[in-house]
């Protein structure tokens, strides 16, 4: 009989928990997610004493595909106990190749007040790991792309060893986070 109260106080625990989760996502956030979104992936970054989320929304509606394509991203500045919009693009992550079977967005990885959107896409017949990062700027308190790099792997021939391209903000200048697209993000590896 102990066992059976101790099982159904877990289960009951268990599933308080994931409810609240799943619940109070809006309220935690304070910033209401656009209708017909959900939160594929987020990221905190704590830069001074800041607190900036970052978010990659997705179509509800796209919620069961492998592939995470045209995902909005938007950044969230905490103040006080809420969370409010500063930056928003929808342009960063490429659009989908109905020729291509990479799996597009993969995920936000934070370091310091550095920020990368990681990618997958096709160009001709290579599978292409895409990393833009972006640095919250300490002087001007702007979020600019940092750097953008490709690693390559043949569709083909998997083992062949084909050479990653990088370019940096001294390559390019200074890009503000809105302004950052699919087209400049292809141009600039060219």
């Amino acid at each position: 009989m102990k066992k059976i109260i101790i099982f159904f106080f877990c289960i009951l625990s268990l599933n308080s928990c994931f409810g609240q989760n799943k619940s109070d996502q809006k309220q935690t956030l304070g910033f209401n997610i656009p209708a017909g979104m959900y939160i594929l992936d987020s990221a905190i970054l704590n830069w001074k004493d800041q607190a900036f989320k970052i978010l990659a929304l997705e179509k509800k509606a796209n919620k069961e595909n492998t592939q995470h394509n045209s995902l909005q991203i938007i950044i969230l500045k905490k103040v006080e106990n809420e969370f409010i919009e500063v930056k928003s693009n929808k342009n960063i992550v490429f659009k989908y190749d109905d020729n291509c079977p990479a799996d597009g967005f993969q995920k936000i990885v934070v370091k310091n007040n550095y920020f990368t959107i990681e990618q997958v896409y096709c160009k001709d017949f290579l599978f292409v790991n895409s990393y833009t990062t972006f640095r919250f700027d300490e002087k001007t308190n702007e979020i600019v792309m940092h750097k953008y790099s490709e690693a390559y792997t043949s569709r083909s021939d998997p083992d062949k060893l084909i050479p990653n391209k990088m370019k940096a903000i001294k390559d390019f200048g200074k890009i503000q986070f809105e302004g950052v697209t699919q087209e400049l993000l292809i141009k600039l590896i060219k």
